[in-house]
This record gives structure tokens, sequence and C-alpha cells, in this order.
């Protein structure tokens, strides 16, 4: 009984977390300091970030849709929106839950990426991760490379956060369910495991 009990809450869990994880859309803004960013560099720094939340079961929000909603925000606020309360207005309007800044910083030959790790349901920091990016922006590997790195670093500690989080609630709320399944389950098409064989271990009574 206990076996199927625990099958019965694993099953119920990962199917209720797999689609609470593609809900999970993403807002990405590029914000580089004391100097223009290219759109190319710009363009293949967002394709590696984006391959990764897809592999994690996230979505980035089109591109398009937001800097058609940014500019709307700056014709109203009279100015480029590019501080953070800004972008955390946008990404609440464009129903994003999370939020990705991203500042570029030039020094010499090297560039600095930081990212801004923001819960727009809470308005919480998450995480913050900078990584030094020391060969030319041009170069379109070592670019796509590197932002799949910074973007698997920021997610990692927080994915296992989440999951262990929501693993827990999910049990919580649904072990009654399973309970009442499990009681309402005709007995007669149960498999009877006999004392000392089960699987792969001794099964003790």
């Amino acid at each position: 009984m206990k076996v199927i009990f625990a099958i019965l809450l694993l099953m119920l869990s990962v199917n209720i977390f797999s689609q609470n994880n593609e809900l999970k859309t993403i807002m990405l803004k590029m914000v580089s300091k004391g100097f223009t960013i290219d759109e190319n560099a710009e363009a293949i720094f967002r394709s590696g970030v984006e391959e990764v939340l897809t592999e994690n079961k996230y979505s980035l929000i089109s591109e398009e849709i937001q800097n058609e909603t940014l500019k709307e925000q700056a014709e109203q606020r009279k100015k480029e929106c590019l501080d953070e309360s800004c972008l955390v207005d946008t990404g609440k309007m464009l129903a994003a839950r999370m939020l990705f800044i991203i500042e570029v910083i030039k020094s010499d030959e090297t560039h600095l990426f930081k990212i801004k790790y923001i819960d727009l349901q809470t308005g919480e920091l998450l995480k913050t991760k900078s990584l030094i990016f020391e060969d030319n922006l041009n170069d379109v590997k070592k670019l796509f490379e590197f932002s799949k790195k910074l973007t698997s670093e920021i997610l990692d500690k927080n994915i296992t956060e989440n999951k262990l989080s929501e693993f827990k609630e999910i049990i919580l709320k649904k072990k009654d369910e399973a309970l009442q399944l499990i009681k309402k389950s005709n007995t007669e098409n149960m498999i009877t495991i006999p004392s000392g064989e089960f699987m792969f271990g001794v099964y003790n009574e």
C-alpha cells in the first residue's frame, strides 16, 4: 500500500509541476552603459538565453511585442523605458512572471554582463549574476556559448528551490485526494507482492 501511495503522489505532482513550469514567461531587456551594443550581438546573446530557457520549460516574450510595449511606456513617461521600475511595470503589462535585466558595461577590451533576475509576482530580486566576456562581441560562437552559461548559472539555484517548494506544496494539497483514489481502487486489480520479493531488494511487511 505504501508503494502505490508514493507512486500515485509522484505521478500527480510531476504532471502538475510540468503544467506550472510551462506558464513561466520571462521578459528580457539588455541595457548598455557608456556605449551602444551592436544589434547583432544583442540578438546572438538573446538567442543563447532563449535556448536555455526553452530547455527549462520557460518561454521568452517576443522581442517585437516587448519593444512595442516599451515604446508605449516611453511615450507615456516622456523618457526611454530603461530603469528597473519601468521595466518591471512593462513586464507586468505583458503578463510575464519573471524579468531578466541584463546590464552590459564596457571596460577597455572586455565587457561585464550582469543579470538581475526578478520575480514580477512578488517584486523580489531572486538572484544576480555577473560574468566578464573577454572576447570580441562579434565572435558569434563564443558570445552565444557565454550567454548560455550565464543564463544557466542564474537559473540553476532558483530552479532547484522552486522545484522543491512546488513539489512540497503539491504533495500537501494532493495528499487527501491521493488517499481517496487509493481507497476507491478495486483491490482485485491491485498486484500483491509476496513477502521477501520486492523489486531490487528485500521487502518486509
